[in-house]
């Protein structure tokens, strides 16, 4: 069920539960947010928290042990998100065309499905998903979503 919603509320529900995570792979998770901490989104957000979880698990999984996760506030016009950066390996140019597929997983574990929910949430909200390596290593992600 949709409603307006702060973006800050539901990035800190995430953040508390991935506390322990961050803890056991001692990460340290800076947050630069205060630019769209208060902006409101139209969203259900319990599918937007899906979203926030699997793009912040994904980059604890990329990470290894110890290092620093960053998540950050974005704006572009007409649009709000936020942006998490890791410190992994980052992903190879031949797999980046399909990060997004179903059942597609470089993982041991993985089932594939995460990226590809998360693309299917956005397209139902408006919202996009964009991925790149970063120059100095490790992978950036970043979520939008119309403002209100």
């Amino acid at each position: 069920m949709r409603g307006q919603i702060a973006l800050g509320k539901l990035l800190d529900e995430e953040v508390t539960l991935i506390q322990p995570a961050l803890r056991q792979h001692q990460i340290e998770l800076k947050q630069e947010r205060s630019q769209v901490g208060e902006q409101e989104v139209e969203v259900d957000p319990d599918q937007i928290k899906q979203v926030i979880l699997n793009i912040l698990l994904n980059a604890i999984d990329a990470q290894g042990e110890g290092g620093v996760i960053q998540l950050e506030g974005v704006r572009q016009v007409g649009l709000v998100g936020f942006a998490v950066s890791d410190e992994g390996p980052g992903i190879s140019l031949d797999v980046m065309p399909y990060i997004y597929d179903p059942f597609f997983t470089t993982k041991e574990k993985g089932t594939g499905l995460g990226l590809s929910v998360v693309h299917s949430i956005l397209d139902q909200h408006g919202g996009k998903i964009s991925t790149a390596n970063r120059r100095d290593g490790g992978v950036r992600v970043e979520i939008l979503l119309p403002s209100i």
